[in-house]
């Protein structure tokens, strides 16, 4: 019981926290949280079999596989005019998939096999504070800025609008005269189907949807890298406890927060190099630091490569933004495919690949990959790649 003490008071410490930062707009982030939880909950028979080589069992990857699996669903049947794009035709498609998903919990426990993060509760409770410290906190500095203007906010937020007007999808595009949406916008439905699941609003969602990802994008890192490392430090008692733990936290920092060397050296070396040789002091602009291959020496093929943290600053909820979660998803799971699966790979006769093909990591990794067509074609591209690696 006293390793829950130190975790039961930083989460209740955090809900004071987020009523004091937020407001009266507290109730729509805590209404958020908790329907990731209780969605995540739902899906853990299903994310636990995936992920039975995590000690966590998947727990903050499930929240991102409910969404997708939930999210996709309710897309397909309003498609073919089967439903209506509605909250309550949200609500039922998730309902009913949770009841799925305990019909399988069912079977496997007739099975006795273990899809639950049994014995590891308080792992899964500091994800859960971890999760709901960076979510809170990219919400409090988004408060500084709120507004859908400049960049591509006009469209994401227009997109959005539509889809949350339109009973059916593809949604009236609010720019093309009587045309669809023709541009790849699943990034902005997954926004707009957790905006009718919540029964809430697109002025409070867009950018609660930025910081849900960027949440995400602070405590999913933190559960792969903490099994990676405790996968290589099992044998080792010394820091066994610590090591993962601390290899974790940066990682998700890292993902969450950090960007690359391009401000420490145009921002803080050379100006004091130039201050030190009495030359002018050049004005620095933080997306400058996207904008350098190609830029810096100035060259014909110019490259724009965006970092997580710059996105979240930035405001704009762009495809690529969006994402960045289920990407984040597709990683863990190769990894937990790659680490129950282990001991195949000695030999890779044509009797084991048959059993890869028809495997549940690869058909899941082909849903995934399927989805990044709807929401962002160059992660199609790219991961596509790594799959195969």
């Amino acid at each position: 019981m006293k390793k829950w003490i130190p975790g039961i008071l930083a989460g209740a410490g955090l809900t004071v926290l987020s009523w004091y930062l937020l407001g009266k707009d507290v109730w729509v982030f805590w209404t958020w949280w908790l329907l990731a939880l209780v969605v995540g909950m739902a899906a853990m028979p299903v994310t636990g079999s995936l992920f039975r080589s995590f000690d966590d069992k998947g727990w903050m990857f499930s929240k991102v596989l409910a969404i997708a699996v939930a999210g996709y669903a309710e897309w397909i049947l309003v498609s073919v005019k089967v439903l209506r794009f509605t909250t309550a035709s949200c609500a039922g498609v998730t309902v009913a998939l949770a009841g799925l998903s305990l019909l399988f919990y069912m079977r496997q426990t007739d099975r006795n096999v273990d899809c639950m993060p049994q014995g590891h509760g308080v792992l899964v409770m500091w994800e859960e504070i971890i999760f709901f410290a960076a979510f809170l906190v990219w919400t409090y500095l988004a408060g500084f800025n709120p507004a859908a203007y400049g960049t591509e906010k006009f469209m994401d937020y227009g997109f959005m609008e539509a889809m949350m007007r339109s009973q059916v999808l593809p949604a009236r595009d609010m720019w093309y005269s009587e045309g669809v949406i023709n541009y790849y916008y699943g990034g902005q439905y997954f926004a707009v189907f957790l905006t009718k699941l919540s029964a809430s609003r697109v002025s409070l969602t867009y950018n609660l949807m930025r910081t849900f990802v960027a949440g995400l994008a602070c405590a999913m890192p933190f559960s792969m890298v903490y099994q990676m490392l405790r996968d290589r430090f099992d044998s080792l008692k010394g820091i066994r406890r610590a090591g993962p733990a601390v290899g974790g936290l940066l990682a998700g920092l890292a993902v969450s927060i950090a960007g690359n060397m391009h401000y420490v050296v145009y921002a803080v070396i050379l100006p004091l190099v130039r201050k030190l040789r009495g030359e002018e002091e050049v004005f620095y602009w933080f997306p400058d630091a996207t904008r350098y291959i190609g830029y810096n020496p100035d060259r014909p093929d110019k490259t724009i490569h965006e970092f997580p943290c710059y996105s979240f600053v930035l405001g704009d909820l762009h495809a690529h933004v969006v994402n960045i979660m289920f990407v984040l998803l597709l990683m863990g799971l190769l990894f937990a495919w790659f680490s129950t699966k282990r001991k195949y790979y000695k030999e890779l006769t044509g009797r084991v690949m048959k059993r890869h093909l028809r495997s549940p990591w690869l058909i899941t990794a082909a849903f995934i990959l399927g989805l990044f067509q709807l929401n962002n074609y160059w992660d199609f591209v790219i991961y596509f790649v790594v799959i195969m690696g």
